[in-house]
């Protein structure tokens, strides 16, 4: 997911602050009044497959982990992304992702997992024995968990809709005298109360 932009709302609830924000999801969708959490998540949380960690992997330690596969690239500039696909015998895909902000080595800052391979993605998705629905799972989220189960894990999401779950995790961390914004970003969709898609992302801006 990319957080294109974000506009932070205050409310004050005496002595509580709650801070909002307003997201744009890849659908171009605009969703308001996303309630951070201000808190970050373990290495250990952001981690898939026993060794591929968001903001620590790079595409390469990706391609270690589950095979030789084709890195593509679209979009120029702030759109600039390359991305590595693969699939299960069961027809899971999980899918790469490495933005504008990836560098040269194509840091890793966005992990998506859908149920079956999409027409558009299967010209350049590679096939992986160590992909299935089983397998693909990230801060204990899979595919076909429920609503229900999703929240007890994880607790009141950010933002809930008939459609979607969002967990926005956001705290100002400094470093060599810089400050930086670090976002971790989850969305699921939701069908019939269960998780269709997982679309877990983190960023760092200054």
């Amino acid at each position: 997911m990319k957080n294109r932009f974000m506009v932070v709302i205050i409310f004050m609830f005496f002595p509580v602050f709650l801070l909002a924000t307003t997201l744009e999801l890849d659908d171009h969708t605009i969703v308001k009044n996303v309630t951070q959490i201000e808190k970050q998540l373990s290495d250990q949380n952001l981690t898939i497959f026993k060794g591929i960690t968001i903001a620590k992997s790079n595409l390469s330690d990706v391609k270690k982990t589950l095979g030789e596969a084709v890195i593509t690239e679209s979009g120029e500039a702030g759109s600039y992304l390359r991305k590595l696909c693969y699939f299960g015998d069961d027809g899971t895909t999980v899918l790469f992702e490495s933005g504008e902000l990836g560098g040269p080595k194509a840091d890793l800052d966005t992990v998506k997992i859908f149920p079956s391979l999409d027409k558009k993605q299967s010209k350049n998705c590679t096939n992986s024995k160590k992909i299935n629905k089983d397998s693909a799972i990230i801060f204990g989220l899979k595919l076909d968990l429920s609503t229900k189960t999703v929240k007890k894990m994880l607790g009141k999401p950010s933002k809930e809709a008939k459609d979607r779950l969002i967990y926005y995790y956001h705290t100002v961390e400094k470093s060599k005298g810089e400050t930086f914004d670090v976002c971790t970003t989850i969305e699921l969709k939701i069908v019939k109360g269960k998780v269709t898609l997982i679309d877990f992302s983190k960023t760092e801006t200054n």
